[in-house]
């Protein structure tokens, strides 16, 4: 995958949660619109996201009532009507996240998860959202016998971590984690923060 892909895959994201009307979140409802509340933290959500995979065999095993269930959070349909759902929230003034699951094409059903800043152009420090980072969810991830594979672009450049569960000789699912630094700041530059995360 090319570093290009990156912003298509997080487009995804958003496309999947753009719903045609109403509260996009169980987080906002009743909240004003300037101060939402979010329903999880980023590390929450992310370690939400850890028992959904360890808890299901495969993506196609991914419902809406399933992700409910598992997230807590209420599932919308697109806006558009097609077989994608998710959920967003802002989770901190500076950054958003959403996840969702796309079973509309007809190739296997992906499931995509990133945070967004605020506002898109934006480009503040993930230290905020990185109470799990890519190494603790790494860990997690091989605990459950995921084998993990670094993914590099030209000159060397780090682009992705992929991480395999292969049962009875067959790939189960694969999970890509792109890492992106926590900061700037020269000692947190090497800190990695999970910016996104796909399944497939």
């Amino acid at each position: 995958m090319t570093t290009q892909s990156r912003p298509i895959l997080a487009a995804l994201v958003l496309a999947a949660i753009a719903m045609a009307s109403g509260p996009r979140s169980l987080a906002q409802t009743g909240a004003a619109p300037s101060q939402p509340t979010p329903l999880m933290t980023a590390g929450q959500a992310l370690g939400r996201l850890l028992e959904l995979i360890r808890t299901t065999p495969s993506v196609a095993g991914i419902t809406p009532e399933r992700l409910e269930a598992v997230m807590g959070a209420k599932i919308l349909q697109a806006a558009d009507g097609s077989a994608r759902y998710g959920f967003s929230e802002r989770v901190t003034p500076s950054w958003s996240y959403g996840l969702g699951i796309d079973k509309a094409s007809n190739a296997q059903p992906t499931f995509h998860f990133n945070f967004s800043p605020n506002p898109p152009d934006a480009s503040p420090a993930m230290t905020e959202i990185c109470q799990l980072d890519v190494a603790a969810f790494s860990s997690r991830l091989e605990s459950m016998g995921f084998s993990k594979t670094p993914h590099r672009a030209e000159h060397g450049r780090l682009l992705m971590y992929v991480f395999d569960r292969v049962r009875a000789g067959a790939l189960e699912m694969r999970i890509e984690v792109y890492p992106r630094g926590e900061a700037n700041e020269p000692n947190k530059a090497g800190h990695e923060c999970i910016e996104m995360i796909r399944m497939s």
